[in-house]
């Protein structure tokens, strides 16, 4: 067959039916064609293709923030009860 320069309408509408394809794609195939059909497909697997969530990153960063201010006013609270201990310390010593 692939050395054949024809071949036979049975055989051409058996490999069409293989490759899904219709017997018309085969006859008239070329290779820039081809080149030409699959070049065409976009997939957008690129680095163009994916699209960010920027609700997700805001919500995280949001729910940093909380916990960071939580931390500073503990450490707020801290500070503030050891200058009323120093400060009670100085009293006592006066």
């Amino acid at each position: 067959m692939e050395a054949s320069e024809l071949v036979e309408s049975k055989l051409l509408q058996q490999i069409a039916e293989a490759l899904k394809v219709p017997v018309e794609a085969i006859e008239n195939f070329t290779e820039e064609g081809a080149n030409t059909y699959f070049n065409s497909f976009h997939d957008n697997s690129g680095p163009s293709a994916f699209q960010y969530n920027n609700s997700a990153p805001t919500d995280k960063y949001e729910e940093m923030v909380e916990k960071i201010e939580g931390l500073y006013k503990e450490l707020l609270k801290e500070k503030q009860a050891r200058i009323e201990l120093l400060e009670r310390l100085l009293a006592e010593k006066k």
